[in-house]
């Protein structure tokens, strides 16, 4: 739903071009940093004339201000206090309403780009390198996760401070944004903007892969909308086809093999009933759990946010205290090369955010209105008279959805290691951690015939489009290769295992 982000040199891109879509450039570093005071919410409007001068039409301030005033009067009128201390007074009246000015400050500061360049450098340098190099010596050592702290620890003892608020949206930009966790392992962190070059394609991926099937003639050999309850992959001696799929409609296929590409989230829920029971279950060896990721689309009337982010791609309002992910990333869709013209905001909340509104378990298809619009909220302190409330709100719904594990993609979780990884996915490792058949899906004779696939097992890009077309890329070769097929697959063929 929305802008689809994929690496130009991938594959996707490739079917993308051929379906004769047009795409634009994602540029994650063309931020605006707004910081802004919360004690402000619900008054009418940030200053955004002048950054620093305060703005007195608070009425918590205004409540303040009458009180240290009343005081003040009485203090001039009253001759039983004689002057000196009157002046004293007057003094620590003064002070007083100087800390209230500064306390209650509704204006917002937007980060100079040469500063706030220079202070991107910087997190890159010391914290994002000293994460990867974390990751990179754990992949080389094999370093025990079992009682992992977590990447969030990881990223404060490199330097992180959470309490900052720029640091704050640089580690949301590097890693929940990318991952849509605030503290998942460090055993699936990777630098993700050292290589990548996204791009957002203005068709969408359904249509580019429908496409691909007519071309390849193969469209009329899928199926969908088959819900499956059951996977049997027993080896019956009595039968030619060891595999039995059953669907919800209650169909039956056979097979000698089969290739399950759902979501990871599906396997999370025990949504599909496997006989035999899976060797490696779920919760105790996969690493990939499934997280909410809600993309919120509002429509305006007009761009109010011209003169402060015309061509910005993202827009950051983050609070000068208690920073906080929820109604921070603004993507600006109205952009040049993108959606020119649409007046659009594309609010985005990551796993620990929707759980802070919504809570675990949220399931309801349709999100609550009146919540929708109290996100916008720091958009119309910091905007004042110049904001127009929103004339549409879209949001995706994954988060409802059974077929994707009411998720809408996984990364890795803390306290899992590679063994348990490839224990649950399968030998996509080429011998590495666990020997032939010591996973999921071989039958009693030590056959693979149930292949776990698609985006969440192909561990170099996992999650990504490109992951889950290599993903069954890969699989199929195996699977071809162990009936016989003389596919000449090794470690050095398998882009999911570099």
């Amino acid at each position: 739903m929305g802008p689809q982000w994929i690496e130009k040199s991938d594959v996707i891109f490739k079917l993308y071009n051929k379906a004769g879509f047009s795409w634009g450039r994602d540029d994650d570093f063309n931020i605006t940093i707004l910081k802004y005071n919360k004690t402000c919410e619900g008054s009418n409007g940030i200053n955004y004339q002048s950054p620093g001068r305060a703005l007195r039409n608070n009425r918590k301030l205004q409540k303040k201000l009458q009180k240290v005033e009343r005081l003040r009067s009485r203090t001039k009128t009253d001759d039983s206090v004689d002057m000196e201390t009157k002046i004293k007074i007057e003094e620590f009246l003064q002070e007083a309403v100087n800390r209230l000015l500064v306390a209650d400050d509704c204006t917002f500061t937007q980060i100079p780009q040469e500063q706030l360049d220079g202070l991107r450098e910087d997190f890159h340098s010391k914290v994002i390198n000293c994460l990867q190099e974390k990751a990179e010596e754990f992949w080389k050592k094999d370093i025990d996760l079992s009682d992992e702290v977590g990447v969030l620890t990881e990223f404060i003892g490199c330097g992180y401070d959470d309490t900052n608020p720029i640091d704050f949206v640089f580690k949301w930009l590097w890693y929940d944004f990318e991952y849509s966790d605030n503290d998942g392992s460090i055993a699936g962190f990777w630098d993700m903007f050292k290589y990548a070059d996204n791009i957002m394609p203005t068709g969408k991926l359904e249509k580019a892969i429908r496409k691909y099937a007519k071309r390849k003639k193969i469209g009329e050999i899928v199926e969908f909308e088959k819900r499956v309850r059951k996977i049997s992959y027993g080896n019956p001696q009595n039968e030619k086809y060891g595999v039995r799929v059953l669907t919800k409609d209650c169909h039956v296929y056979k097979a000698q093999r089969v290739i399950s590409t759902v979501s990871s989230g599906v396997y999370n829920r025990n949504l599909i009933k496997f006989s035999p029971s899976l060797k490696y279950n779920d919760n105790d060896n996969n690493p990939m759990k499934v997280k909410q990721y809600l993309k919120i689309f509002y429509k305006f009337d007009d761009k109010f946010w011209e003169d402060v982010a015309n061509q910005t791609h993202y827009i950051y309002t983050v609070p000068s205290e208690d920073p906080t992910g929820v109604s921070m990333n603004w993507m600006n869709l109205d952009v040049e090369g993108l959606y020119s013209g649409s007046n659009i905001l594309l609010l985005t909340l990551t796993e620990q955010e929707f759980t802070e509104i919504f809570g675990r378990g949220y399931k309801i298809k349709k999100l609550n209105d009146e919540i929708l619009r109290s996100l916008l909220d720091p958009l119309r302190n910091i905007f004042g008279n110049k904001f127009t409330e929103p004339t549409k709100i879209v949001h995706n719904k994954y988060h409802s959805q059974k077929d994707f594990g009411y998720g809408a993609y996984s990364s890795w979780d803390k306290g899992y290691t590679p063994y348990d990884y490839y224990h649950f996915w399968g030998g996509y490792d080429i011998g590495d951690y666990i020997e032939s058949c010591d996973h999921n899906g071989c039958d009693k004779n030590d056959k693979w015939v149930l292949y776990l696939s698609g985006s969440a097992m192909c561990l170099d890009f996992h999650e990504t489009t490109h992951g889950a077309w290599h993903g069954g890329e890969i699989t199929a070769k195996l699977m071809l290769e162990s009936m016989g097929y003389d596919i000449g697959i090794g470690k050095y063929g398998n882009p999911c295992y570099a």
